[in-house]
């Protein structure tokens, strides 16, 4: 009983992670469009994104938010296309990150690790893939070039 709960809790806590990383992908695409726009100059257009995603983070329940917002600083020189495995997108819409970043919290479950890993993997790749789907319908280059 008290294992079932804990799934749920975690299960409901990475679905919420997993929503944040859709709400920061989206900040990172208007990120793109405005440093493509000759209205906004890139430093402003990357001002705009990092105030952004630091809104976003408040509702996060990740630790260590001070080196994910240096890592979004650095992604800044990243241009590759977004279709390409090393693409910023590509990054914050992998599940392992956000998997990994559950780590500590899975190896304290108490009982058969793997088989509640495996259950609750399922159960967040599912609403993953969901996600997924509809932000690249809505938001990425269908021709799969990228920006």
């Amino acid at each position: 009983m008290k294992f079932e709960y804990t799934k749920n809790l975690i299960v409901k806590l990475m679905k919420h992670e997993c929503d944040i990383n859709y709400d920061i992908a989206r900040i990172w695409i208007k990120y793109l469009e405005n440093k493509k726009s000759e209205e906004f100059s890139e430093t402003w257009a990357r001002v705009y994104t990092l105030n952004e995603i630091e809104k976003v983070l408040k509702h996060s329940v990740m630790v260590h938010k001070d080196h994910y917002m240096k890592w979004i600083e650095g992604e800044f020189d990243n241009d590759l296309p977004i279709a390409s495995s090393g693409s910023t997108i590509t990054a914050l819409l992998d599940i392992d990150n956000l998997f990994s970043a559950f780590g500590n919290v899975m190896e304290e479950i108490e009982g058969d690790i793997e088989v509640w890993d495996d259950i609750i993997y399922d159960e967040v790749k599912k609403y993953h893939n969901e996600k997924d789907t509809i932000f690249r319908k809505t938001f990425l280059d269908t021709s799969g070039i990228g920006y």
